[in-house]
């Protein structure tokens, strides 16, 4: 299985399949259309941002998460959620032009912490 496999079937930047119509957002009793694909759930703009600061919550309160990052690095499934989650909220902040201000401030708090984070968990590249 490859990346690319791993994708949703997103059509340019947009939450529409192939077939030009919306995507629903996987969260129960939710009828807003999905903006992103992230831990293999689509996902509205609310519940992408409220998936995320939970996970990301996760990696904080196990101190950047060294052993679920290893269990992450284990799978075949795919990258780590510290190394999706940046470049799937930086992609969606580039393409959807008509997300609300707070919105955005969510988003770019999300992409910051979740780099943060992936930086701590990693080693460092230039040791003193």
């Amino acid at each position: 299985m490859t990346r690319d496999d791993l994708q949703p079937p997103f059509h340019k930047g947009n939450a529409q399949a192939s077939t030009g119509k919306s995507i629903p957002c996987d969260s129960a009793e939710c009828s807003e259309h999905a903006v992103s694909w992230i831990d293999f759930r689509f996902l509205c703009v609310g519940h992408l941002v409220s998936h995320c600061y939970d996970r990301l919550e996760e990696y904080e309160r196990a101190g950047s998460a060294p052993r679920a990052a290893t269990e992450e690095g284990k799978s075949s499934a795919g990258p780590s959620f510290l190394e999706d989650c940046p470049a799937k909220i930086a992609s969606l902040l580039i393409t959807h032009t008509g997300l609300e201000n707070i919105e955005r401030a969510r988003l770019l708090d999300i992409l910051l912490w979740a780099n943060e984070l992936d930086r701590k968990r990693r080693p460092s590249q230039f040791p003193i």
